[in-house]
Protein backbone atom coordinates (compact mmCIF):
# COMPACT_ATOMS: atom_id res chain seq x y z
CA UNK A 1 0.00 0.00 0.00
CA UNK A 2 1.08 3.60 -0.48
CA UNK A 3 2.31 5.55 2.54
CA UNK A 4 1.90 9.09 1.18
CA UNK A 5 3.03 10.95 4.34
CA UNK A 6 6.49 9.38 3.93
CA UNK A 7 6.81 10.38 0.29
CA UNK A 8 8.65 13.41 -0.90
CA UNK A 9 6.71 14.49 -3.98
CA UNK A 10 7.66 17.88 -5.39
CA UNK A 11 6.69 19.10 -8.84
CA UNK A 12 7.49 22.27 -10.72
CA UNK A 13 5.74 21.48 -13.97
CA UNK A 14 3.96 24.65 -15.03
CA UNK A 15 4.82 24.00 -18.68
CA UNK A 16 3.80 20.35 -18.63
CA UNK A 17 0.12 19.61 -19.37
CA UNK A 18 -1.21 16.66 -17.40
CA UNK A 19 -4.41 14.78 -16.73
CA UNK A 20 -5.08 13.87 -13.12
CA UNK A 21 -7.63 11.18 -12.31
CA UNK A 22 -8.93 10.52 -8.81
CA UNK A 23 -10.17 7.23 -7.37
CA UNK A 24 -13.81 8.21 -7.95
CA UNK A 25 -13.13 8.58 -11.70
CA UNK A 26 -13.09 12.39 -11.84
CA UNK A 27 -10.70 13.76 -14.47
CA UNK A 28 -8.89 17.10 -14.18
CA UNK A 29 -6.78 18.59 -16.98
CA UNK A 30 -4.29 21.37 -16.41
CA UNK A 31 -0.72 22.11 -15.34
CA UNK A 32 0.69 20.40 -12.28
CA UNK A 33 2.31 23.00 -10.04
CA UNK A 34 3.09 20.97 -6.92
CA UNK A 35 2.76 17.53 -5.42
CA UNK A 36 4.08 17.40 -1.88
CA UNK A 37 3.08 16.59 1.69
CA UNK A 38 0.09 14.57 0.55
CA UNK A 39 -1.45 17.41 -1.49
CA UNK A 40 -1.57 17.89 -5.25
CA UNK A 41 -2.04 21.37 -6.69
CA UNK A 42 -3.11 21.73 -10.31
CA UNK A 43 -3.77 24.86 -12.33
CA UNK A 44 -6.97 24.39 -14.36
CA UNK A 45 -7.55 27.33 -16.72
CA UNK A 46 -6.17 29.75 -14.16
CA UNK A 47 -8.03 28.25 -11.20
CA UNK A 48 -6.02 26.52 -8.51
CA UNK A 49 -7.36 23.11 -7.51
CA UNK A 50 -6.00 21.09 -4.59
CA UNK A 51 -6.53 17.35 -4.22
CA UNK A 52 -5.60 14.93 -1.45
CA UNK A 53 -2.93 12.57 -2.69
CA UNK A 54 -4.75 9.75 -0.86
CA UNK A 55 -7.50 10.06 -3.49
CA UNK A 56 -5.25 10.00 -6.57
CA UNK A 57 -5.47 7.22 -9.10
CA UNK A 58 -2.98 8.52 -11.66
CA UNK A 59 -1.13 11.49 -13.10
CA UNK A 60 -0.73 11.28 -16.86
CA UNK A 61 1.47 13.75 -18.82
CA UNK A 62 -0.04 14.56 -22.22
CA UNK A 63 1.40 13.85 -25.67
CA UNK A 64 3.72 11.03 -24.58
CA UNK A 65 4.34 8.56 -27.45
CA UNK A 66 3.24 4.91 -27.35
CA UNK A 67 5.84 2.11 -27.04
CA UNK A 68 7.12 0.46 -30.21
CA UNK A 69 6.04 -3.17 -29.70
CA UNK A 70 8.24 -4.29 -32.61
CA UNK A 71 11.35 -3.05 -30.82
CA UNK A 72 10.27 -4.36 -27.42
CA UNK A 73 10.04 -7.94 -28.69
CA UNK A 74 13.61 -7.63 -29.95
CA UNK A 75 15.07 -6.19 -26.76
CA UNK A 76 16.41 -8.01 -23.73
CA UNK A 77 13.58 -8.03 -21.16
CA UNK A 78 14.14 -8.25 -17.40
CA UNK A 79 11.28 -9.03 -15.03
CA UNK A 80 11.78 -8.20 -11.37
CA UNK A 81 10.11 -10.05 -8.50
CA UNK A 82 8.07 -6.94 -7.62
CA UNK A 83 6.48 -6.88 -11.11
CA UNK A 84 8.74 -4.28 -12.69
CA UNK A 85 9.66 -4.86 -16.34
CA UNK A 86 12.74 -3.28 -17.91
CA UNK A 87 13.92 -3.58 -21.52
CA UNK A 88 17.63 -3.37 -22.02
CA UNK A 89 20.46 -3.13 -24.53
CA UNK A 90 22.66 -5.44 -22.50
CA UNK A 91 22.59 -7.70 -19.44
CA UNK A 92 25.45 -9.23 -17.46
CA UNK A 93 25.61 -11.22 -14.25
CA UNK A 94 28.58 -11.69 -11.96
CA UNK A 95 28.87 -12.65 -8.29
CA UNK A 96 25.05 -12.89 -8.04
CA UNK A 97 24.70 -9.23 -9.07
CA UNK A 98 23.07 -8.14 -12.33
CA UNK A 99 24.09 -5.14 -14.42
CA UNK A 100 21.55 -3.79 -16.92
CA UNK A 101 22.05 -1.07 -19.51
CA UNK A 102 18.77 0.55 -20.62
CA UNK A 103 18.00 3.31 -23.11
CA UNK A 104 15.22 4.59 -20.84
CA UNK A 105 16.88 4.77 -17.43
CA UNK A 106 20.58 4.14 -18.11
CA UNK A 107 22.59 1.74 -15.99
CA UNK A 108 20.81 -0.31 -13.31
CA UNK A 109 22.36 -2.84 -10.95
CA UNK A 110 20.44 -5.27 -8.75
CA UNK A 111 21.07 -8.44 -6.72
CA UNK A 112 20.04 -11.60 -8.52
CA UNK A 113 17.47 -12.31 -5.79
CA UNK A 114 15.43 -9.36 -7.13
CA UNK A 115 15.15 -10.85 -10.65
CA UNK A 116 12.35 -13.16 -11.77
CA UNK A 117 13.52 -13.71 -15.35
CA UNK A 118 15.64 -12.45 -18.24
CA UNK A 119 14.60 -12.93 -21.86
CA UNK A 120 17.69 -12.77 -24.08
CA UNK A 121 16.23 -13.82 -27.46
CA UNK A 122 13.60 -12.22 -29.66
CA UNK A 123 10.01 -12.84 -28.59
CA UNK A 124 7.79 -14.33 -31.29
CA UNK A 125 4.15 -15.38 -31.23
CA UNK A 126 4.70 -19.18 -31.37
CA UNK A 127 6.54 -19.21 -28.03
CA UNK A 128 4.90 -16.30 -26.18
CA UNK A 129 2.44 -18.54 -24.32
CA UNK A 130 5.12 -21.07 -23.44
CA UNK A 131 7.37 -18.36 -21.98
CA UNK A 132 4.54 -17.10 -19.77
CA UNK A 133 3.65 -20.65 -18.71
CA UNK A 134 7.22 -21.34 -17.58
CA UNK A 135 6.94 -18.45 -15.12
CA UNK A 136 4.09 -20.28 -13.43
CA UNK A 137 6.21 -23.33 -12.65
CA UNK A 138 7.18 -23.87 -9.03
CA UNK A 139 10.87 -24.25 -9.87
CA UNK A 140 13.39 -24.85 -7.09
CA UNK A 141 16.42 -24.12 -9.27
CA UNK A 142 17.35 -21.61 -11.95
CA UNK A 143 16.03 -22.55 -15.39
CA UNK A 144 17.98 -22.01 -18.61
CA UNK A 145 15.46 -21.85 -21.44
CA UNK A 146 16.27 -22.87 -25.01
CA UNK A 147 14.05 -22.67 -28.08
CA UNK A 148 13.47 -25.73 -30.24
CA UNK A 149 11.45 -24.73 -33.30
CA UNK A 150 8.13 -23.45 -31.90
CA UNK A 151 8.63 -24.92 -28.42
CA UNK A 152 10.66 -24.02 -25.33
CA UNK A 153 12.66 -26.49 -23.26
CA UNK A 154 14.72 -25.95 -20.13
CA UNK A 155 17.65 -27.21 -18.07
CA UNK A 156 17.71 -26.76 -14.30
CA UNK A 157 20.82 -25.68 -12.42
CA UNK A 158 22.46 -22.63 -10.89
CA UNK A 159 23.28 -19.65 -13.11
CA UNK A 160 26.68 -18.40 -11.96
CA UNK A 161 27.24 -15.72 -14.57
CA UNK A 162 26.26 -14.10 -17.86
CA UNK A 163 28.85 -12.35 -20.00
CA UNK A 164 30.01 -12.02 -23.60
CA UNK A 165 31.02 -15.68 -23.74
CA UNK A 166 27.53 -16.86 -22.78
CA UNK A 167 25.58 -18.14 -19.80
CA UNK A 168 27.53 -20.05 -17.16
CA UNK A 169 25.41 -22.78 -15.59
CA UNK A 170 26.33 -25.16 -12.77
CA UNK A 171 24.67 -28.54 -13.43
CA UNK A 172 25.41 -31.53 -11.16
CA UNK A 173 28.50 -29.80 -9.77
CA UNK A 174 29.86 -29.21 -13.28
CA UNK A 175 29.93 -25.78 -14.89
CA UNK A 176 28.97 -25.48 -18.54
CA UNK A 177 28.94 -22.39 -20.71
CA UNK A 178 26.09 -22.03 -23.18
CA UNK A 179 26.60 -19.44 -25.96
CA UNK A 180 24.20 -16.53 -25.52
CA UNK A 181 22.73 -16.94 -29.01
CA UNK A 182 21.50 -20.42 -28.03
CA UNK A 183 19.72 -19.20 -24.87
CA UNK A 184 16.15 -17.94 -25.08
CA UNK A 185 16.05 -16.81 -21.47
CA UNK A 186 16.58 -17.46 -17.77
CA UNK A 187 13.95 -17.94 -15.08
CA UNK A 188 14.82 -17.81 -11.40
CA UNK A 189 12.93 -19.26 -8.42
CA UNK A 190 10.01 -17.08 -7.42
CA UNK A 191 10.92 -15.18 -4.26
CA UNK A 192 8.04 -12.72 -4.07
CA UNK A 193 8.79 -9.67 -1.89
CA UNK A 194 7.06 -9.55 1.47
CA UNK A 195 5.63 -6.48 3.22
CA UNK A 196 7.01 -3.96 0.78
CA UNK A 197 5.41 -0.54 0.56
CA UNK A 198 5.37 1.16 -2.85
CA UNK A 199 4.71 4.76 -3.77
CA UNK A 200 3.60 4.24 -7.35
CA UNK A 201 4.07 2.40 -10.61
CA UNK A 202 5.30 4.27 -13.67
CA UNK A 203 4.69 3.24 -17.28
CA UNK A 204 7.20 4.64 -19.76
CA UNK A 205 7.08 5.48 -23.45
CA UNK A 206 9.84 2.89 -23.82
CA UNK A 207 7.39 0.14 -22.75
CA UNK A 208 9.06 -0.28 -19.36
CA UNK A 209 7.02 -0.69 -16.17
CA UNK A 210 8.71 0.21 -12.89
CA UNK A 211 7.46 -0.11 -9.30
CA UNK A 212 8.95 2.69 -7.20
CA UNK A 213 9.24 2.71 -3.42
CA UNK A 214 9.64 6.48 -3.48
CA UNK A 215 9.30 9.13 -6.16
CA UNK A 216 10.26 12.76 -6.67
CA UNK A 217 9.16 14.99 -9.55
CA UNK A 218 10.97 18.25 -9.99
CA UNK A 219 11.75 20.53 -12.93
CA UNK A 220 10.14 18.18 -15.45
CA UNK A 221 12.25 15.27 -14.19
CA UNK A 222 11.08 12.16 -12.37
CA UNK A 223 13.38 10.23 -10.06
CA UNK A 224 12.84 7.40 -7.64
CA UNK A 225 14.12 4.15 -6.18
CA UNK A 226 13.39 0.61 -7.27
CA UNK A 227 12.80 -2.03 -4.62
CA UNK A 228 15.92 -3.67 -6.03
CA UNK A 229 17.85 -0.68 -4.69
CA UNK A 230 18.73 1.11 -7.92
CA UNK A 231 18.00 4.81 -8.41
CA UNK A 232 16.34 5.92 -11.65
CA UNK A 233 15.94 9.36 -13.16
CA UNK A 234 14.33 10.38 -16.44
CA UNK A 235 12.46 13.26 -18.10
CA UNK A 236 8.76 13.44 -17.34
CA UNK A 237 8.18 13.61 -21.11
CA UNK A 238 9.10 9.89 -21.23
CA UNK A 239 6.49 8.92 -18.62
CA UNK A 240 3.12 7.76 -19.88
CA UNK A 241 1.52 7.54 -16.46
CA UNK A 242 2.34 7.74 -12.76
CA UNK A 243 -0.03 5.15 -11.33
CA UNK A 244 -0.81 5.61 -7.64
CA UNK A 245 -3.34 2.79 -7.86
CA UNK A 246 -0.33 0.47 -8.27
CA UNK A 247 -1.87 -1.53 -11.07
CA UNK A 248 -5.21 -2.13 -9.32
CA UNK A 249 -6.81 -0.35 -12.27
CA UNK A 250 -5.31 -0.91 -15.73
CA UNK A 251 -6.62 0.70 -18.89
CA UNK A 252 -6.59 -1.53 -21.95
CA UNK A 253 -4.77 1.22 -23.80
CA UNK A 254 -1.82 0.60 -21.46
CA UNK A 255 -1.81 -3.17 -21.91
CA UNK A 256 -0.12 -5.02 -24.75
CA UNK A 257 -2.59 -6.55 -27.19
CA UNK A 258 -2.32 -9.01 -30.05
CA UNK A 259 -4.44 -7.76 -32.95
CA UNK A 260 -5.82 -9.70 -35.90
CA UNK A 261 -7.56 -8.01 -38.84
CA UNK A 262 -9.87 -9.37 -41.54
CA UNK A 263 -11.04 -7.42 -44.62
CA UNK A 264 -14.58 -6.07 -44.32
CA UNK A 265 -16.44 -5.13 -47.50
CA UNK A 266 -14.41 -2.49 -49.29
CA UNK A 267 -12.09 -2.02 -46.31
CA UNK A 268 -9.13 -4.29 -47.00
CA UNK A 269 -5.94 -2.57 -45.80
CA UNK A 270 -4.61 -3.08 -42.30
CA UNK A 271 -3.66 0.59 -42.08
CA UNK A 272 -7.36 1.48 -42.18
CA UNK A 273 -8.45 -1.40 -39.95
CA UNK A 274 -5.83 -1.05 -37.22
CA UNK A 275 -6.94 -0.04 -33.74
CA UNK A 276 -6.39 3.46 -32.42
CA UNK A 277 -5.72 4.25 -28.80
CA UNK A 278 -7.27 7.39 -27.25
CA UNK A 279 -8.09 8.90 -30.67
CA UNK A 280 -10.26 8.14 -33.68
CA UNK A 281 -8.87 7.40 -37.14
CA UNK A 282 -8.13 11.05 -37.87
CA UNK A 283 -6.55 11.82 -34.51
CA UNK A 284 -9.52 13.47 -32.81
CA UNK A 285 -11.70 12.55 -29.84
CA UNK A 286 -14.31 9.87 -30.31
CA UNK A 287 -17.94 10.28 -29.28
CA UNK A 288 -20.01 7.57 -27.61
CA UNK A 289 -23.64 8.46 -27.12
CA UNK A 290 -23.61 12.21 -26.50
CA UNK A 291 -20.23 12.32 -24.76
CA UNK A 292 -16.71 12.82 -26.09
CA UNK A 293 -13.97 10.66 -24.58
CA UNK A 294 -10.21 11.13 -24.53
CA UNK A 295 -9.38 7.57 -23.54
CA UNK A 296 -10.32 4.21 -24.95
CA UNK A 297 -10.02 1.87 -27.91
CA UNK A 298 -11.28 2.73 -31.39
CA UNK A 299 -11.90 -0.57 -33.16
CA UNK A 300 -12.93 -1.20 -36.77
CA UNK A 301 -15.15 -4.17 -37.60
CA UNK A 302 -13.09 -7.17 -38.66
CA UNK A 303 -10.79 -6.77 -35.66
CA UNK A 304 -9.97 -9.27 -32.91
CA UNK A 305 -7.97 -8.12 -29.88
CA UNK A 306 -6.38 -10.52 -27.41
CA UNK A 307 -5.02 -9.61 -23.97
CA UNK A 308 -3.12 -11.77 -21.52
CA UNK A 309 -4.65 -10.96 -18.11
CA UNK A 310 -2.95 -13.86 -16.31
CA UNK A 311 -5.85 -14.14 -13.85
CA UNK A 312 -4.76 -10.89 -12.20
CA UNK A 313 -8.03 -8.97 -12.51
CA UNK A 314 -11.64 -9.23 -11.28
CA UNK A 315 -13.68 -6.79 -13.41
CA UNK A 316 -13.69 -5.40 -16.95
CA UNK A 317 -15.46 -2.06 -17.29
CA UNK A 318 -16.10 0.14 -20.33
CA UNK A 319 -18.66 2.31 -22.08
CA UNK A 320 -19.25 0.73 -25.49
CA UNK A 321 -20.90 2.18 -28.56
CA UNK A 322 -20.47 3.22 -32.19
CA UNK A 323 -18.23 6.24 -32.69
CA UNK A 324 -20.43 9.25 -33.54
CA UNK A 325 -17.62 11.74 -34.08
CA UNK A 326 -18.18 11.69 -37.88
CA UNK A 327 -21.71 13.00 -38.33
CA UNK A 328 -21.82 11.88 -41.98
CA UNK A 329 -21.85 8.26 -40.81
CA UNK A 330 -25.45 8.69 -39.62
CA UNK A 331 -26.59 8.19 -43.24
CA UNK A 332 -24.72 4.88 -43.40
CA UNK A 333 -26.22 3.61 -40.12
CA UNK A 334 -23.29 1.30 -39.27
CA UNK A 335 -24.16 -1.89 -37.37
CA UNK A 336 -21.56 -4.03 -35.59
CA UNK A 337 -21.57 -6.93 -33.16
CA UNK A 338 -19.12 -6.98 -30.25
CA UNK A 339 -18.24 -10.27 -28.54
CA UNK A 340 -16.07 -10.51 -25.45
CA UNK A 341 -14.79 -13.87 -24.24
CA UNK A 342 -12.60 -15.02 -21.38
CA UNK A 343 -10.64 -18.24 -21.96
CA UNK A 344 -13.14 -19.09 -24.71
CA UNK A 345 -16.22 -18.48 -22.54
CA UNK A 346 -18.59 -15.75 -23.75
CA UNK A 347 -18.83 -12.88 -21.28
CA UNK A 348 -20.78 -10.43 -23.44
CA UNK A 349 -22.29 -10.04 -26.88
CA UNK A 350 -24.22 -7.07 -28.18
CA UNK A 351 -25.15 -5.29 -31.39
CA UNK A 352 -24.43 -1.58 -31.73
CA UNK A 353 -25.58 0.95 -34.30
CA UNK A 354 -25.76 4.68 -34.83
CA UNK A 355 -29.11 4.98 -33.03
CA UNK A 356 -28.30 2.40 -30.34
CA UNK A 357 -27.49 3.80 -26.92
CA UNK A 358 -24.07 2.85 -25.56
CA UNK A 359 -23.76 -0.01 -23.07
CA UNK A 360 -22.02 0.32 -19.70
CA UNK A 361 -20.13 -2.92 -19.22
CA UNK A 362 -19.08 -4.34 -15.86
CA UNK A 363 -17.97 -7.92 -16.54
CA UNK A 364 -16.61 -10.56 -14.20
CA UNK A 365 -13.14 -11.59 -15.42
CA UNK A 366 -11.94 -13.26 -12.21
CA UNK A 367 -9.75 -16.23 -13.12
CA UNK A 368 -9.51 -15.23 -16.78
CA UNK A 369 -6.11 -15.76 -18.36
CA UNK A 370 -6.85 -14.70 -21.94
CA UNK A 371 -9.35 -11.98 -22.83
CA UNK A 372 -10.61 -11.61 -26.39
CA UNK A 373 -12.60 -8.73 -27.89
CA UNK A 374 -14.02 -9.36 -31.36
CA UNK A 375 -15.84 -6.75 -33.47
CA UNK A 376 -17.70 -7.98 -36.57
CA UNK A 377 -20.13 -6.46 -39.05
CA UNK A 378 -23.76 -7.21 -38.22
CA UNK A 379 -24.53 -7.51 -41.95
CA UNK A 380 -22.27 -9.93 -43.86
CA UNK A 381 -23.01 -7.99 -47.08
CA UNK A 382 -21.69 -4.72 -45.64
CA UNK A 383 -19.34 -2.38 -47.47
CA UNK A 384 -17.60 -1.75 -44.12
CA UNK A 385 -17.94 2.04 -44.03
CA UNK A 386 -18.16 3.77 -40.64
CA UNK A 387 -18.16 0.51 -38.68
CA UNK A 388 -16.16 1.94 -35.80
CA UNK A 389 -16.78 0.69 -32.27
CA UNK A 390 -15.38 2.49 -29.24
CA UNK A 391 -14.64 0.96 -25.86
CA UNK A 392 -14.36 4.20 -23.90
CA UNK A 393 -12.53 4.15 -20.56
CA UNK A 394 -11.98 0.39 -21.02
CA UNK A 395 -10.20 -0.90 -17.93
CA UNK A 396 -9.60 -4.00 -15.85
CA UNK A 397 -9.67 -3.87 -12.05
CA UNK A 398 -7.95 -6.10 -9.52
Amino acid sequence: CMQLPTLVLIALLSATPVQVRTLDGTLHSGSLTSLESGRLTIDVDGDVLQLDADNLLEVRPENVPQPDEFLLDRSVAIRFVDGSLLHAKSFTLSNRKAAVESDAVGGVSAPLSELRSVRLAEMESPVRDAWDALHERDARTDLLIVRKMDALDFVGGVVSGVDDSGVHLLVNNREVTVPADRVFGLIFPNSAPQNRESACEILLASGDRLILRNVDIQDDNLSGSLHAGAEVSLPLAQVQVVDFGLGRVRYLTDLTETAEYKPVGLITTEDVLRIRKNVNSIGGSFVVGQKAYARGLWVHSGTTLKYRLNRDFRRLQATVGVDRSASGCARVDPQVVATITGDGRQLFQGQFGWDVEPASLDLDVAGVRDLEIRVEPANPETIGACEHLVLAEARVIK
